[in-house]
């Protein structure tokens, strides 16, 4: 999607190369954005492939991605550092220009175990405004957990669950449901979180928002995204 300074990219696709999903990451309805060509959500790229286990497969994991984890899981099983038992199936239920750009997909990674879909709905609302709205059709008292990862910025401040990050020429408003926990990660050791890795073998801090909360049944929510230029 774009509109005006704005650029969306919303993955619906498969995990992987192969029965194997080689060199797949479980980012199945992930989002990137940018602002007039600056990187805003990013994907953390891949670490390392044989060193630290541990590394390599957070960096192709659910929460490493601008998504939603179910109960801890990953949206598939891991097999080894570069295979998964199968990959999830998705779809692109919707998707349309007028009145405002508006798609939606879904995905049943955790069909399996939790007979549970993520669906998740993208709406451009205004040039500077967007909204997220996930939804969880047989879902049950499972924990979630979501993350949004920002690329390079200034500053990062929060109050409750309004996260403001400061890109110079703009800033980059978030406001999450008020039944959520939200956190936010700068370059942290334990938890491994808020890293990015450009170069193989080597990652940087970044921050890191991580929401959690309890799913109800055929629970749903939504997450504003606002765009204020200085």
């Amino acid at each position: 999607m774009k509109w005006g300074k704005g650029r969306l990219l919303f993955r619906h696709g498969p995990l992987g190369l192969g029965n194997t999903c080689g060199h797949g990451h479980a980012d199945a309805l992930s989002v990137l954005f940018c602002w007039d060509e600056v990187p805003v959500l990013i994907d953390i790229g891949s670490g390392q492939y044989n060193v630290d286990q541990a590394i390599r497969n957070f960096f192709r994991s659910t929460i490493a991605h601008n998504t939603v984890e179910i109960d801890g899981k990953n949206q598939a099983r891991m097999l080894g550092p570069f295979m998964w038992e199968k990959s999830y199936e998705t779809k692109l239920e919707e998707a349309k220009e007028s009145p405002i750009l508006y798609a939606k997909a879904s995905h049943n990674g955790y069909m399996d175990d939790l007979s549970i879909t993520h669906t998740r709905e993208v709406e451009w609302l205004a040039p500077n405004q967007l909204e997220i709205r996930d939804s969880f059709p047989g879902s049950d008292e499972q924990p979630i957990r979501g993350a949004f990862h920002l690329g390079d910025c200034r500053n990062v401040t929060q109050e409750k669950n309004s996260v403001e990050a400061d890109f110079g020429d703009f800033i980059f408003l978030l406001s999450l449901p008020p039944e959520f926990t939200v956190k936010v990660y700068y370059g942290s050791k334990y938890p491994f979180l808020g890293w990015r890795s450009t170069i193989y073998g080597k990652w940087k801090p970044i921050h890191s928002i991580l929401f959690s909360s309890n799913l109800q049944r055929e629970y749903s929510y939504k997450i504003n995204f606002i765009i204020a230029e200085k």
